[in-house]
C-alpha cells in the first residue's frame, strides 16, 4: 500500500506542470489575432485623434503611444508565430473617425487590459505559461497607457 496519502498526491498533481494542449493552441492563435486586431484598431485610434490636438508636444507623445502600440503588435506577431500561426495584421473593416476626445481611447485601452488579461489566463490553461507571461508584459505595457492618456486630457482640458 502506499505511504502517501491522498492530500499529498492532490498536491503534487497540482503542481505539475500542464502540458501544452493540442486543440488549445488553435484555440489560443484566433484569440492572440483578436487581440492583435484591438491593439490595431487603438492604435488607429490615437493616430486619428492625435491630428487634432492643439499642440505639438501633445502630439509627440501620442507618437510615442502609437509606437508603444506597433512594439506590442509585433510582440503578438511573433507570439502567433510561434504557435504556427499566420502573423499578418487583418485590416480594419470600420473606420476609425476622430471624436475630438481621448475618451474612446481610454475605453478601447480599459477594455484590452480586460481582454489581455483573461487571454493570458487561458494561456495558462491550455499550458502556453510562455504565451501567458509574454500576455501580461504586454498588458502592462499598455496600462502605462492609460496613464498618459488621461495625462494628456487633463492638459487638453486645463489648456483650451
Amino acid at each position: 500500500m502506499n505511504n502517501e496519502s491522498w492530500i499529498d498526491r492532490l498536491i503534487e498533481k497540482l503542481n505539475r506542470q500542464p502540458s501544452e494542449k493540442a486543440g488549445g493552441k488553435e484555440k489560443l492563435v484566433e484569440l492572440l489575432k483578436e487581440d492583435l486586431r484591438q491593439l490595431l484598431k487603438l492604435t488607429r485610434q490615437l493616430e486619428v485623434e492625435k491630428e487634432h490636438l492643439p499642440y505639438d508636444h501633445l502630439q509627440a507623445e501620442v507618437d510615442q503611444l502609437v509606437e508603444q502600440k506597433k512594439r506590442s503588435m509585433r510582440s503578438l506577431q511573433e507570439i502567433i508565430q510561434k504557435l504556427g500561426g499566420d502573423g499578418a495584421v487583418v485590416e480594419l473593416e470600420e473606420e476609425i473617425y476622430p471624436r475630438g476626445h481621448f475618451k474612446d481611447v481610454v475605453s478601447s485601452e480599459v477594455e484590452l487590459y480586460t481582454v489581455l488579461s483573461d487571454h493570458a489566463n487561458i494561456a495558462d490553461d491550455e499550458g502556453f505559461g510562455w504565451v501567458a507571461e509574454e500576455l501580461r508584459k504586454i498588458r502592462d505595457e499598455n496600462y502605462e497607457s492609460i496613464e498618459k492618456i488621461e495625462g494628456i486630457i487633463m492638459r487638453i482640458n486645463a489648456e483650451v
